[in-house]
This record gives C-alpha cells, sequence and structure tokens, in this order.
C-alpha cells in the first residue's frame, strides 16, 4: 500500500509554453495516488526560494517539487540547502536540463506517468551543487556579504549570457527554444573578435583534460598552486553533461559527484562561436574548450562588462566566482539512473 506523503509543488507559471496543463495532470496523478498535495504558484524572481524555506522551516512537506525550468529547479533548492528534503521535478520548462540528467524525459520527451512515478516512487540521490558569487555594486567580486547563489547545472560567460540577454520573453513563451534563434543571430554579429573574458583559476593544481582522459583526482592534502589566469573569448563552468537540452559539453563531471569543468575556449568572433554549435551538435566540447576539472579551489570569469548567466537564467555582468560545494542535495530519480 502507497503511504500518503505531504508534497508540496512549487510552479513557476511563467517557465516554458507548455501552460500549466501538464503540471495539473502530474498533480492529479499524485492525488490518485493518496498523496495530501499543495500547490504553491510563484509570483516574482527569487519567490521559490522563499517558499521552499519555508515548507522547510515550518515541517510543511516531506518532498518539495519544483514545477518549472533549470532556474525554477535552482531556486527551490537554494532553499533547501542544509535540510534532507528531497527535490522532485515537474519539467515544464524550455530546456529541462537537470530534469533530463535525471530521467524525468524519455529521449527528449515530457511523459505524464514517468514524472509521476519518479515523484512518488523514484530513489533520491545526493547532488552537489556549486556556489556563485556576483560582485558588488563596484563591480568587484564579494567576498562573503554581497550576492551569492547557488547553482545545479553551469555558469556561462560571455556567448550564451549574451543570447539570454538578447531573447524576446514574450515570443520564448508563445513558440519556446525557437525564440533563441533570433538571439543567436544577433549575438554572433556582435561578438567581440578577439578574446575578451578574463578568467582565474586557483585550485591545488588546476589540470588540463583531453577529450578521452579521466582526470585525477587531486589530494587534499595536496599544496597550494600559483593561480593559473587567461583571456577566453568564452567561458562555461558546468556541472553536469548536458547544456541547452538534447547537447553534451563535457563528460568530466556530474551531479553526483564533487567537483566542476571549466571550459575556456580561447579562440573568439562568430567562426569560432559557430564552430562551437556545430561541434556540440554531434559531441562534447571538452576537444575545444581547453577543459580544466576542479575538485577544490575557484574559478573567477568576466569583468564589469562580460554577461554572465546561471542555470539559464541571465543574472548580470561579472566578474563571478564559482566553486565547488560540499553541500549535499536530495534530488528523485528514475531507478534506472
Amino acid at each position: 500500500m502507497h503511504k500518503s506523503v505531504r508534497i508540496t509543488v512549487i510552479s513557476n507559471p511563467t517557465a516554458g509554453k507548455r501552460g500549466d496543463g501538464f503540471v495539473k495532470a502530474v498533480l492529479r496523478g499524485l492525488i490518485a495516488r493518496g498523496d495530501k498535495v499543495v500547490l504553491s504558484v510563484t509570483s516574482h524572481s527569487g519567490h521559490a526560494n522563499e517558499l521552499a524555506r519555508a515548507c522547510a522551516h515550518e515541517d510543511t512537506a516531506d518532498l518539495i517539487v519544483a514545477a518549472g525550468g533549470d532556474g525554477t529547479v535552482r531556486e527551490v533548492a537554494e532553499g533547501l540547502i542544509g535540510t534532507n528534503i528531497p527535490i522532485g521535478i515537474i519539467p515544464a520548462g524550455t530546456a529541462n536540463v537537470l530534469a533530463r540528467e535525471l530521467g524525468y524525459l524519455v529521449k527528449g520527451r515530457h511523459c505524464i506517468e514517468r514524472t509521476t512515478d519518479i515523484i512518488a516512487q523514484g530513489r533520491a540521490i545526493d547532488v552537489f551543487p556549486f556556489k556563485v558569487k556576483l560582485p558588488d555594486r563596484r563591480g568587484r567580486p564579494t567576498a562573503g556579504a554581497g550576492p551569492q547563489f547557488i547553482g545545479m547545472c553551469w555558469v556561462g560567460a560571455g556567448l550564451d549570457a549574451e543570447v539570454l540577454k538578447q531573447v524576446d520573453y514574450d515570443l520564448k513563451s508563445k513558440y519556446g527554444r525557437a525564440a533563441f534563434v533570433p538571439a543567436i543571430l544577433k549575438t554572433l554579429f556582435r561578438e567581440p573578435r578577439s578574446p575578451s573574458v578574463p578568467w582565474t583559476i586557483e585550485e591545488r593544481p588546476s589540470q588540463n583534460v583531453a577529450p578521452n582522459e579521466t582526470p585525477e583526482i587531486v589530494p587534499e592534502t595536496a599544496p597550494e598552486a600559483v593561480p593559473e589566469a587567461g583571456m577566453c573569448g568564452w567561458g562555461l563552468v558546468s556541472n553536469i553533461a548536458g547544456y541547452a537540452g538534447p547537447f553534451t559539453v563535457t563528460r568530466h563531471t556530474q551531479l553526483c559527484e564533487p567537483g566542476l569543468a571549466c571550459l575556456l575556449f580561447e579562440k573568439a568572433g562568430w567562426p569560432a562561436r559557430v564552430g562551437d554549435q556545430i561541434k556540440m551538435a554531434f559531441g562534447p566540447l571538452d576537444a575545444r574548450g581547453g577543459t580544466r576539472l576542479i575538485k577544490a579551489g575557484s574559478i573567477t570569469m568576466g569583468d564589469s562588462g562580460t554577461p554572465v548567466q546561471i542555470d539559464g537564467d541571465y543574472v548580470g555582468t561579472g566578474p563571478i566566482t564559482v566553486e565547488p560545494m560540499a553541500a549535499i542535495l536530495k534530488f528523485k530519480t528514475a531507478s534506472t539512473v
């Protein structure tokens, strides 16, 4: 007999183009199983974080479900840092990269029954988020008192953040991923011809990773290394393999292990960025990105003129500092993942 579970679903009504039909169908499936389901709808940026935090503080839910895209999942996860409350996903966003990684989508397709089954009966696995520090109002990286977020998927400095900045969100709500096409073309037209994204890695030690090699684990007792610095045309820090839907950027990091893959694309200009997009359609981008793996330490990317995105949301300009976290979150996943 199925044991009744208190489930709070935190839904972003502006995510993706699916409307609320898919979300409501999953809710009906959960209720039919005998679960006690409460729906909370977000009204502003950061609201999912607030709702999740309140649920944890008031002990009103055994399971919290994020209904939306990767940005909604990130906000819910941020509100649950330091708790043991598992997180489920109703993939109602545009790309749903995290949901794909966790097995909610089958061959890229949504399935009401599969989503309902994972939320109700899927196993909970340990997932490692990362910390993101934005600059203060004077454009300097924060030392701890300024804006800080967690991330679940990736941080981009340059190309992808500029695309998100250019996207017409009215078109996105109507046409989904097709709305990114004019934004990509506009961004490529404006792409700087020389590397414009500064980066610094502080790591023990940083490593170059060949596309088909497994990076060595850096021992905790390793001596501090001198920070490595350089310039790139586009910087992407990834916590997972997937990117922008069905694509793969790296196979050198995954959600259930601590560590970040840092792809630093040295070439600049629109031909280089077009080459990246073509490469991504056929395999991981590690070979083009000069990948480094961070197990402990941090990477700082960009300056006050560099656009930045976190988990598919444009958040402003750099410099931005990213570092792995030891904290663990619990996510519901398919038993076969």
